[in-house]
C-alpha cells in the first residue's frame, strides 16, 4: 500500500485587536519664525510604519510629520506663516497566542490632532493615533490525496474547495515631478504644505504579474514672493509598476492599497532665473494579497476486503471566503461658515481623512458608518478682518455594501481610505465632495475533515458466510456505503446484479456477494 501525499497551505485570521496612542509634544517655535498670533490648520502625515511581532504583541512605530499654518503680523499686516515637526509614536497591542512567524498587516489613522497655543513663542500639539493590527497563520496539512491503485483498498473521494492564498507584493512606486508655476503667478518664497491624494488607482492581474497604477494629484500652496499672497499649484502625475508574483492568473481575486508613504519639495529657479519650479518626490507604498478558490478531490472513507486498515483523521476549522468586494462612495456635505468671520471668495487648501467608526453584516449586507474630518484653507472677501481663515467639519457617513448570502454569523475585514476631497464655494457656504475607496472580504468559519494517513492493522477481515444474501436497499443508502457493509467492492456488486455505479433506489433488491461476519 503505497499513499500518495499532498501539502496544503491555508490562512486562518486570529483575530484583530487595535490601540490608542496619545500624542502629547510642545515645541518651540525656531528663532527664524514669527510670533504665532493664531493657529489656522494642523496637517499631519504619517510615515515610516514599522510592526514588528513578538509572543502575544505586535510592536507598530512610526513618525508623524505636522505642517502647522499660523498667523502672525508684520509690518502690521496679517501674514501666513508655517512650522514643520516631527514626532515618533510607538504602540504596543496584546493579542494572545501570536509570534514572530505570523503574518501582520497594521494600520495607522489620526483619530484627532491639534495645536494649542501655550504663548506666541511655543505650541503643543496633542491628538490620539489609531493603531489597528490583523494577524492571521498560514497553516499546514499533510494529508492523504490517493493510494496506489496497485492494492485493493477502496476509495471513497469527496469534492472539496478550498482558500489559497497565492501570494503577497509589498514594494513602493517612486514618483518625481517639476510642477512649473505659470507666467501669471507669482514667484515662490516658501512652500506652506504639499500634499498628495488619488484621482484614480487600480490594481490588474495577469499571468504571473501584479500591475499597480494610479493618478496621483500633487497640491502645493506656496507664499508668493515680497507680499503676503498665498497660491496654489496642482499638477497630476501617472505612476505605474509591474511586480512578479508566480501563479497570478486574471480570474484570482485581489485586496490592496496604496499609502501615501513620503512626500519631500524643493524649490528650483526656472530658465529666466525666477523661482518658478517646484520639485516633488514622493514614495507610495502598495500592497496586494491574491487569493484563489482551489477545486480538489480528497479521499474521505476507505476500506479492505482483505485487509484491516487504521486510519487518521483530523478536524481543522478552516476560514471560508464567502465573497471579496471593492465599492466607491462619494461623501457630500457642507461647511456653513459662522457670523463672526468673514465669506469665503476663494478655496486655497483642503485636507482630509475618515474614520470608520463601525461595521457590521446583516442579512445579505455590510453596513457601514464613518466620519470624513475635513479642513479648510480660503481667502475672505472681507479684508479688513483679516485675509485667511481655516475652517473644520466632521461630516458623518453610512453606507450598505450588496454581499448576496451574508449571514450575521460571518466576519468582515473592511480597508477604507479617502482617495480625494474636492471643494466648492455656493452662496457663501462651502461643499465637499469625498471619494472614499473600500475593498472588504467576507468569510466564515467551517470544520474540514481530513484523512491524514492510513496504514494496515492486525486482524483478519471478517469471514463471509453464504455464498450472496438479498439486501433491501434503505433510502439512506448508496452502493459504497452497501459495498463496505458487507466487505465486498462496488464493481461486483454492480456485475452481479447488471447495474451502473449509483443505480440504485430504496427498496429495491441487491445480489450481495457473500456477507461479512461482524
Amino acid at each position: 500500500m503505497e499513499l500518495i501525499k499532498e501539502n496544503i497551505e491555508f490562512e486562518k485570521l486570529l483575530g484583530e485587536n487595535f490601540n490608542d496612542t496619545i500624542i502629547h509634544e510642545e515645541y518651540i517655535v525656531p528663532d527664524t519664525h514669527p510670533d504665532i498670533s493664531e493657529i489656522l490648520m494642523t496637517n499631519t502625515k504619517m510615515k515610516n510604519i514599522h510592526k514588528e511581532m513578538m509572543k502575544d504583541k505586535v510592536h507598530v512605530n512610526g513618525e508623524i510629520d505636522f505642517t502647522i499654518l499660523y498667523t502672525t503680523m508684520e509690518d502690521e499686516e496679517e501674514v501666513v506663516c508655517s512650522l514643520n515637526y516631527s514626532k515618533n509614536f510607538s504602540s504596543i497591542i496584546e493579542m494572545t497566542g501570536i509570534d514572530h512567524e505570523m503574518i501582520c498587516e497594521a494600520e495607522c489613522s489620526i483619530e484627532h490632532m491639534e495645536c494649542i497655543i501655550l504663548n506666541s513663542r511655543k505650541v503643543c500639539v496633542e491628538g490620539v493615533v489609531n493603531v489597528k493590527v490583523e494577524v492571521s497563520k498560514m497553516n499546514n496539512l499533510n494529508i492523504v490525496k490517493a493510494i496506489d491503485i496497485g492494492s485493493d483498498i477502496q476509495c471513497a473521494e469527496k469534492h472539496m474547495h478550498m482558500d489559497k492564498i497565492i501570494g503577497m507584493i509589498n514594494d513602493d512606486i517612486t514618483g518625481e515631478t517639476e510642477i512649473l508655476i505659470p507666467v501669471h503667478m507669482p514667484e515662490i518664497y516658501e512652500v506652506m504644505d504639499c500634499s498628495v491624494t488619488f484621482k484614480s488607482k487600480e490594481i490588474v492581474l495577469y499571468d504571473d504579474m501584479v500591475k499597480f497604477s494610479c493618478r496621483a494629484c500633487i497640491k502645493v500652496l506656496y507664499r508668493a514672493m515680497n507680499t503676503r499672497e498665498l497660491c496654489v499649484i496642482e499638477n497630476d502625475v501617472y505612476l505605474e509598476k509591474e511586480c512578479e508574483l508566480s501563479g497570478v492568473s486574471s480570474m484570482m481575486a485581489h485586496l490592496g492599497k496604496f499609502t501615501i508613504k513620503n512626500i519631500t519639495h524643493m524649490i528650483k529657479a526656472n530658465e529666466e532665473g525666477e523661482m518658478k519650479c517646484i520639485f516633488v518626490d514622493m514614495i507610495i507604498g502598495v500592497f496586494c494579497k491574491v487569493m484563489d478558490v482551489v477545486s480538489m478531490n480528497l479521499i474521505e472513507d476507505a476500506y479492505s476486503p482483505t485487509m484491516m486498515l487504521e486510519m487518521a483523521k483530523e478536524t481543522v476549522e478552516m476560514d471560508i471566503t464567502h465573497k471579496v468586494m471593492k465599492d466607491e462612495l462619494v461623501v457630500k456635505g457642507k461647511i456653513e461658515i459662522d457670523d463672526d468671520i468673514p465669506r469665503p471668495k476663494e478655496i486655497l487648501f483642503t485636507t482630509g481623512d475618515i474614520c470608520i467608526t463601525e461595521k457590521r453584516i446583516v442579512e445579505d449586507k455590510i453596513l457601514v458608518e464613518g466620519v470624513m474630518k475635513v479642513s479648510v484653507l480660503y481667502k475672505a472677501h472681507d479684508k479688513d478682518h483679516g485675509y485667511v481663515f481655516a475652517v473644520y467639519e466632521e461630516i458623518p457617513f453610512d453606507h450598505s455594501m450588496e454581499v448576496h448570502g451574508a449571514k450575521i454569523h460571518m466576519h468582515s475585514l473592511l480597508k477604507a481610505s479617502l482617495d480625494h476631497i474636492e471643494c466648492d464655494i455656493e452662496h457663501d457656504e462651502i461643499k465637499i465632495k469625498g471619494i472614499i475607496d473600500l475593498a472588504c472580504k467576507v468569510t466564515f468559519k467551517a470544520q474540514k475533515e481530513f484523512l491524514m494517513d492510513v496504514c494496515e492493522k492486525e486482524g483478519e477481515p471478517p469471514k463471509k458466510k453464504g455464498s450472496f444474501i438479498i439486501y433491501v436497499v434503505q433510502s439512506e443508502d448508496t452502493l459504497w456505503k452497501v459495498a463496505k457493509k458487507y466487505n465486498t467492492t462496488i464493481d461486483l456488486i454492480c456485475k452481479l446484479n447488471e447495474i451502473s455505479e449509483g443505480d440504485i433506489k430504496p427498496n429495491t433488491k441487491l445480489i450481495i456477494p457473500g456477507r461479512a461476519v461482524i
